[in-house]
């Protein structure tokens, strides 16, 4: 199953996902909870901010049409502008209905 974002972008969802086909969401994911895909499998997103902040970096993308953080504890050498791909942990996604703020996968 997926979502499909704002700009169109397929967004996987988790096994668990509620909700009906249509419905409205709001997708749900932490920063910590998006992984680096070398090998292609996710969701392309362009870089616009590099930030190490010691034992991380965070990294704000602008993914599936909005802009998000990500942090990585490994050192990459982005820069504004770079092409990456990043793929959710789908079991830490959650899912949540866009009118009512109800968790959709409880």
């Amino acid at each position: 199953a997926v979502a499909v974002a704002a700009d169109g972008t397929a967004l996987p969802l988790p096994p668990t996902a509620g909700g009906q086909d249509g419905q409205r969401i709001v997708y749900g994911i932490r920063p910590e909870h998006l992984e680096l895909r070398l090998d292609g499998a996710g969701v392309p997103g362009e870089v616009d901010v590099v930030e190490p902040t010691g034992a991380e970096i965070l990294v704000v993308v602008l993914w599936a049409g909005t802009k998000c953080q990500v942090v990585f504890k490994e050192r990459h050498r982005f820069n504004p502008g770079d092409r990456i791909t990043l793929a959710p942990m789908l079991g830490n996604v959650h899912v949540f209905d866009k009118a009512t703020g109800t968790r959709l996968n409880a």
